[in-house]
């Protein structure tokens, strides 16, 4: 990634900047995006090539740009690399980092007959993220003079979204719902990454059944395998009642006068770990708590920000749903996913 940028971000836009239509869309969700400090990756973040050690044997020449060091220091008559030795190749490392890395990929589907090299490579970094617990939800954007899309069929797409022919414009109304959608989706992965399966899944659960219009878009966040939450929830509750009882118990209690004191008694080592348990859920807890004390109002504001659409509108309740269902969520499921 050659050090450009190092702050993480939450969106990848697949966008071919050979397009015009490409071109500016990305730059006008760029910079509303951005008011909400949710920030797309650029291409100029990081390089796109790397050196790469090549089979062949370097070439060398009495003249050139590139010095080899150790023909240089002899005095050797032809110091220059001409040619071998290394090659370029795309940066598939840092490639791949930043856009499973991503909340959302943003696929702006290419309007042309061939597909770049580029394009190629972005295809395949997504078919090979689908192990991951928590990938990138992808957003197809076609256009009506696109068709179908390009994407392989073992990519699942979180929402498709079809904008006028760029040749006639694209309307401000299709990008404020594109806006809305990709916030959306930010939000739901975000929100699987920052709390625990069993929350999530209890959040948006919740949400599926009284939102409709963005339901498909909410199912595709949520875990692979279903979260049985009546279960999780019974497994919660009883880690925090074993963890209470033993923290209740008596400190000073008699040790068995026939266990060394280096060694810890049995209910001495059940203290210790009910000690453990009770600060990791309460560290999970706290840092998730603050996390969305954080977000929510900025998240807020969002409603400001964009226009009047049955999408805006949905983001808006589904935040209220999650404010709303935060602190249950957590109490229910607190000790659930504290180390064992």
């Amino acid at each position: 990634m050659s050090g450009r940028s190092s702050a993480p971000k939450e969106i990848f836009v697949v966008h071919t900047r050979g397009e015009r239509w490409h071109r500016e869309l990305f730059e006008e969700i760029k910079e509303r995006l951005s008011r909400i400090r949710f920030r797309p990756w650029s291409y100029s973040d990081w390089d796109w090539y790397e050196l790469i050690q090549d089979d062949d044997e370097p070439e060398f020449a009495a003249t050139g740009f590139e010095i080899d060091p150790l023909r240089f220091v002899t005095r050797h008559p032809e110091p220059f690399i001409a040619g071998g030795g290394f090659a370029r190749d795309v940066n598939r490392a840092a490639l791949r980092k930043l856009m499973l890395g991503s909340c959302a990929i943003l696929f702006l589907e290419p309007t042309a007959v061939s597909i770049s090299p580029g394009i190629r490579e972005e295809l395949g970094v997504m078919a090979r993220g689908l192990s991951l617990k928590s990938p990138p939800i992808v957003i197809s954007v076609l256009t009506t003079r696109v068709g179908r899309s390009i994407l392989p069929g073992n990519v699942p797409v979180g929402a498709r979204l079809i904008l006028s022919d760029p040749a006639e414009s694209i309307s401000r109304g299709e990008v404020n719902r594109l806006l809305c959608i990709t916030s959306l989706v930010v939000l739901c992965r975000l929100l699987s990454r920052k709390t625990t399966p069993a929350v999530f899944s209890f959040l948006l659960g919740r949400a599926i059944h009284q939102l409709p219009l963005v339901s498909d878009v909410i199912r595709s966040a949520l875990p692979k395998i279903d979260v049985d939450l009546a279960a999780a929830e019974n497994e919660s509750k009883s880690r925090e009642t074993w963890t209470t009882q033993q923290l209740r118990r008596d400190e000073h209690r008699a040790r068995d006068a026939g266990i060394s004191q280096q060694v810890l008694s049995d209910g001495e080592r059940d203290r210790l770990i009910a000690e453990q348990w009770r600060a990791a859920a309460d560290i999970l807890c706290a840092l998730s708590a603050e996390w969305w004390q954080d977000l929510f109002p900025r998240l807020s504001g969002l409603t400001e920000e964009y226009d009047p659409c049955p999408e805006r509108d949905a983001f808006g309740a589904l935040l209220e749903i999650i404010d709303k269902s935060f602190e249950e969520a957590w109490s229910r499921f607190r000790f659930l996913d504290v180390p064992k």
